[in-house]
């Protein structure tokens, strides 16, 4: 997918065929309406005919010239012999989209031959009917024309007869404007003044080139990665493109970085990744807006911005002195705005920016803290959980899958070391900042709640006996998640929560590569988000690892040829749909910032003497990974507590514990162990739950809950999973064995 754009106007293409089809298209703000989830507008692409009708293309290319920030495509029917070219780009700080058209071989297609431009939903804009008008939302307003004789404006498209446009060497040359505004009146000021689109081409192509000589170059040398693009030429293209992708997320006027496909509000987590590559890449000016953005958004909205809408206009806003009143939101999006600071210093940012923010900074992490147990739940804010990896249970990964069990809308939310980790660094970051900046006083108190956070983690999600960290703890029992989850167990080294040095640092990261490998996102699942094979590649160099080069290769293999990231990708490595748009979420700024910043910190930290001196060129990568081996079932195995128990209830709820001590069989104030059935157990577990090893019954009473056996996310296991032979087989053999099995009516939505 390859994208265009400049703060006011967006498109993409490269998605469908055409590759003229721009799609997305989202004008004259960055900030669209949720009701259009692929862009303001329709899509716009180009058609040839002749008087047989349509020219099918048999062959199109797409992609963009170095140092351009254009879009270059080609559509080409081989019989016919006639090509349509586009030159596609969006003017800095001009709200509109220039498309120069070049017509190739028309004079074979005959004198009735034509170009149709397209755009649906687009009506006659006058009575010379020479554009074409649509309305979006919010009464937003799209004006498509072409600065060429011969047009006709028929609803949903544009009709040029080449025999009326004068051909230079038998190159039809035709410009399309597409002007945005947020009314008619806007969106035809733009059109009204004199310009030169030769002119305007220019401009672009050295905007670009100016702002990438300002970027960070980076020594590279020729890889070997797996596949046939594994030139050094091929590693600087990647770069290049990164940098330009989050350059053109940059939304104007107020300096947020959003996702485009879809079109989103700017949102602080998602943030980190563009911050931390345009700081790695020495674009200190993007960073420092983004920074701005969020503190001038707190100051309007009257609270710490965990999002806002990137058409906020934030130009001219005052300082606050009361940010004691300025509400502090739950989730892990303030903490993140606290870590951003931090790296903007650590980069060499002016400290100034820091003192005058440092209230606010303050603030951030005055919100919401631990509760009475010391921990924090999962906010529903993470980018690889609600409306990510979530999205696959249970139609595309049903069972096993090893997620998290995690449900906030049923109100049940584990306990996550996501949020623990995240609070921590942020802490972390006010001390060492305040030290630098002179606030000593703050500096210590963060410090000492940052180390009491480290200890909480320690002691609670360190899983000895397992050498990793547990990512989540399960709230009614306290039992951890037995085996590791990829973006939380590499979040303390990318956040800086510890250094490689760190006692558990590496025994937790060689469990990742162990039981979950290059790709995928637990031990049983090979789906993944974008950002996860960066967080690894980081890791590994943090740690020095000789496994950097294979993580180096996985990450680059996922990116597309116009650098960029999907949000999820699926077993075979494509980005996957997203269940509520119906589409790929795709070029997002969090995994693409997070992406080139890994790329950068590689080419940064070693050299080509440690290239290893395996040739993978040309190999064939095996279900999106390359590395130690593809994901794998995992060889831990998750085993209920040793000695008999004579209850047990099965449950994510915390009402069918209070219900169960009036169940029959169940004896007035006795406790029962309490099973949550998000722990990633097999299928062998119930067996093992309700036999000793000699064969004897070691239960008495077990009560499936209804929020076991719903095959929701309290669970993550379907309800096939509770009609497997060996858990039907184990509930049949307790029961002949004499023991009860209890599915209350009232409780049970599926029973096995």
């Amino acid at each position: 997918m390859w994208i265009i754009g400049n703060g006011w106007v967006f498109a993409h293409a490269g998605l469908r065929r055409p590759y003229n089809r721009l799609s997305g298209l989202t004008g004259p703000t960055y900030q669209a309406g949720a009701e259009h989830p692929q862009g303001t507008f329709s899509d716009c692409w180009l058609e040839l005919r002749s008087g047989r009708g349509p020219v099918e293309s048999k062959q199109g290319v797409i992609g963009r010239p170095r140092e351009s920030g254009v879009l270059v495509t080609a559509e080409g029917g081989r019989g016919a012999g006639a090509a349509v070219v586009t030159v596609d780009f969006a003017p800095p700080d001009d709200p509109v989209l220039i498309r120069i058209v070049e017509v190739w071989g028309g004079t074979r297609l005959g004198s009735d031959a034509a170009l149709l431009v397209h755009l649906p939903r687009g009506v006659p804009h006058d009575e010379r009917r020479r554009s074409l008008r649509q309305i979006g939302d919010a009464g937003r307003v799209l004006i498509l024309t072409a600065l060429a004789p011969g047009r006709w404006a028929e609803p949903g498209h544009l009709e040029i007869r080449l025999d009326q446009v004068a051909a230079e060497g038998g190159v039809w040359c035709l410009p399309l404007v597409l002007a945005f505004g947020t009314d008619d009146a806007d969106a035809v000021t733009w059109l009204r003044q004199p310009f030169d689109v030769i002119d305007l081409l220019d401009q672009t192509r050295s905007y670009y080139r100016i702002w990438l000589h300002h970027t960070r170059a980076t020594e590279l040398w020729p890889q070997n990665l797996p596949g046939s693009t594994t030139t050094t030429r091929s590693i600087a293209d990647l770069i290049e493109g990164t940098k330009l992708n989050l350059k053109m997320h940059v939304a104007q006027p107020g300096g947020a970085v959003c996702s485009m496909v879809p079109p989103d509000e700017g949102r602080a987590r998602d943030s980190t990744g563009p911050v931390r590559a345009f700081l790695a890449m020495g674009a200190r000016d993007e960073a420092l807006d983004v920074l701005e953005y969020y503190y001038r958004a707190a100051i309007i909205l009257g609270r710490i911005p965990t999002s806002a809408p990137v058409d906020l206009d934030v130009t001219g806003v005052g300082e606050r002195t009361d940010w004691d009143a300025v509400q502090v939101p739950d989730g892990s999006g303030p903490a993140h705005i606290v870590l951003q600071h931090r790296w903007w210093l650590e980069a060499g940012g002016d400290p100034d920016v820091v003192r005058r923010h440092w209230p606010y900074l303050m603030r951030c992490l005055s919100g919401p803290r631990a509760t009475a147990e010391d921990l924090l739940p999962f906010d529903g804010d993470e980018p690889y959980l609600h409306g990510g990896l979530y999205d696959v249970f249970p139609e595309r990964c049903g069972w096993p899958n090893d997620l998290i069990a995690d449900h906030g809308s049923l109100g049940y939310a584990a306990w996550s070391l996501d949020a623990m980790v995240v609070r921590a660094a942020a802490h972390d970051a006010l001390a060492w900042m305040g030290q630098q900046t002179g606030c000593a006083e703050d500096a210590h108190r963060h410090a000492a709640e940052a180390a009491r956070l480290r200890e909480v983690i320690e002691s609670r999600f360190w899983l000895r006996e397992r050498g990793h960290y547990a990512p989540a703890l399960y709230p009614l029992s306290g039992a951890p998640h037995d085996v590791p989850f990829a973006p939380i167990n590499l979040a303390p080294l990318w956040l800086g929560a510890h250094g490689a040095g760190h006692p558990h640092a590496r025994a937790n990261l060689d469990a990742v590569v162990d039981l979950i490998g290059f790709t995928g996102i637990t031990p049983n699942c090979d789906y993944t988000v974008g950002a996860a094979p960066a967080y690894l590649l980081w890791a590994l160099l943090e740690a020095a690892s000789d496994l950097a080069p294979l993580a180096l290769a996985n990450l680059a293999a996922f990116a597309s040829p116009g650098g960029e990231w999907a949000h999820v990708y699926g077993p075979g490595g494509a980005p996957d749909t997203n269940a509520v748009f119906g589409f790929p979420r795709r070029a997002g700024p969090m995994e693409s910032g997070t992406c080139l910043e890994a790329l950068l910190k590689y080419f940064t930290v070693r050299r080509a003497s440690q290239e290893p001196g395996e040739d993978f060129r040309g190999v064939t990568r095996r279900s999106g990974t390359f590395g130690p081996g593809p994901t794998r079932a995992s060889s831990a195995s998750v085993d209920p507590p040793p000695g008999d128990r004579r209850v047990v209830l099965v449950t994510a709820d915390g009402a069918e514990i209070a219900a169960a001590g009036t169940l029959p069989g169940v004896r007035a104030g006795e406790s029962f162990l309490i099973i949550e059935p998000g722990r990633p157990f097999r299928t062998d577990f119930l067996a093992k739950l309700l036999f000793h090893p000699s064969g004897t019954r070691a239960a008495d009473v077990l009560i499936l809950g209804a929020s076991a056996l719903a095959g929701d996310r309290r669970s993550m296991k379907p309800v096939t999973f509770w009609r497997s032979a060996e858990v039907v087989g184990a509930l049949e053999r307790f029961t002949a064995a004499g023991g009860h099995v209890l599915r209350p009516p009232s409780w049970n939505r599926a029973s096995p």
